[in-house]
């Protein structure tokens, strides 16, 4: 990923609430509360909070999560990320010095049911 691969970004001093929808990457490094559904790459920064119910394609986690996240590709807690919700997803990777607190499913295809 290269800097200009970013389609979107909420910077960490903004603070918004609503539904977030995109095509692309977009990442947050600030507060978003409401619901995210996306074709994409969603990346929360260390310093990003999201109170959300997350759809996406991928989710890149260093920050804090609480809600339920569902991605069709992957999942990945990295650095000092936090999830409190459940995540489905096809493929989990969860680092060293993350957090995760919740239920797991995953299947070979999130279309199995």
């Amino acid at each position: 990923m290269k800097p200009g691969d970013i389609s979107g970004y909420i910077h960490e001093d903004a603070r918004l609430s609503g539904t977030l929808s995109f095509e692309g990457i977009v990442r947050i490094d600030g507060k978003f509360t409401g619901d995210i559904d996306a074709k994409g790459m969603l990346i929360i920064g260390e310093n990003g909070l999201v109170e959300s119910t997350i759809k996406v394609d991928i989710a890149v986690i260093s920050g804090l999560v609480r809600g339920m996240i569902e991605a069709s590709t992957k999942v990945e807690l990295i650095g000092a990320g936090k999830v409190y919700g459940d995540i489905k997803t096809k493929d989990l990777l969860i680092g060293e010095g993350t957090v995760f607190e919740g239920k797991c499913e995953m299947s070979e295809s999130n279309n199995d049911k």
